[in-house]
C-alpha cells in the first residue's frame, strides 16, 4: 500500500506544473480584461480541475487506511482469542499432569531404603 510510487509522484508533479502554467497563461490573458467576476469564476474553475485528482487520491488513501485499520483490529481480536484459548489449554494440561503424577506417586510410592 505504498501511498505513491515514484512514477505516480512524478505524474502528479507534472500535472501540477501543467496547471501552474495554465494559471499563469490564464492570468496573463485576463490582465487586459476588466471583468473581475468572470476572471474569478474562470480561475475558480481552473483551480477546481487542478485539485480534483489530488482530492480523489487523498480519498483513496484514506479509504485504504481505514480498511487496514479494520483488518488490524480484526487481527488483534483474533490473536486475543487465540491467546486466551492457549492459556486455558495450558492450564488444563498442567492440571492433568498434576493429577497423573499424583496418581503415579500413590500407585508406586517410593521405597524407603
Amino acid at each position: 500500500m505504498g501511498a505513491f510510487s515514484k512514477f505516480e509522484r512524478d505524474m502528479e508533479v507534472e500535472k501540477i506544473s501543467d496547471v501552474t502554467g495554465e494559471i499563469r497563461d490564464f492570468v496573463q490573458q485576463q490582465q487586459s480584461t476588466t471583468d473581475g467576476q468572470a476572471i474569478a469564476s474562470n480561475l475558480a474553475s481552473l483551480l477546481q480541475r487542478a485539485t480534483a485528482s489530488s482530492v480523489r487520491e487523498v480519498d483513496h488513501v484514506i479509504a485504504e487506511l481505514q480498511m487496514l485499520r479494520e483488518k488490524l483490529q480484526g487481527d488483534a481480536a483474533r490473536m486475543q482469542r487465540e491467546l486466551a484459548e492457549y492459556a486455558t489449554f495450558s492450564e488444563s494440561t498442567f492440571q492433568s499432569m498434576t493429577v497423573i503424577s499424583e496418581c503415579l506417586r500413590n500407585r508406586f510410592p517410593k521405597s524407603v531404603s
